[in-house]
């Protein structure tokens, strides 16, 4: 359902590929856009930097999503903290890089996309929120748009050994189509 976890997850899911194993991802962050991903991304990172491992009363609370987009820290600490740790995530070389796609998200276009993205950043994994916002040029439903969408995806990823997340709400009869 909406507000669950899914964009969370997925922003998770991309930084431990990255920065905990090295792996290069691409990713389609339709539903929220790409400055919402990031600063989920951000928000996570700071909390890897700087709470991991460290006892509860040393922990650093209040850098969120939405601290980052609206520049809402709880104090100037926390920010130049959080600055950092942003620089940290862009430049540290030991890091996998993180290519986000920024094109309409269509049914007709998309993989032609994702294979940019893939092949320019040599991704391992590629990450989809979420695939039931396609759209099309043409006058085709949303079930069709998703059912085509879907096994495309699929079949690129198994063709190309790529990992592929994306979070949604599957009805099994979408697919049996």
């Amino acid at each position: 359902p909406p507000k669950a976890g899914k964009t969370k997850f997925c922003a998770r899911l991309v930084h431990t590929t990255s920065v905990v194993y090295g792996n290069n991802v691409s990713v389609w962050a339709h539903e929220g856009g790409n400055e919402a991903f990031s600063a989920q991304l951000r928000a996570i990172h700071f909390d890897y930097t700087y709470n991991t491992g460290v006892g509860i009363s040393d922990k650093k609370y209040g850098v969120s999503q939405d601290a980052i987009l609206h520049d809402k820290f709880p104090s100037d600490e926390l920010k130049q903290l959080e600055l950092s740790s942003k620089m940290d995530l862009a430049s540290n070389q030991d890091y996998g890089s993180i290519d986000y796609i920024d094109r309409p998200f269509e049914v007709e276009t998309f993989l032609d996309d994702i294979d940019t993205s893939v092949k320019s950043n040599n991704s391992q994994v590629l990450v989809i929120d979420y695939l039931q916002l396609m759209g099309s040029a043409k006058n085709t439903s949303e079930r069709e748009r998703v059912a085509e969408a879907y096994k495309s995806t699929l079949n690129y990823c198994k063709k190309n050994n790529i990992a592929v997340i994306s979070p949604g709400q599957y009805k099994q009869d979408v697919f049996d189509a």
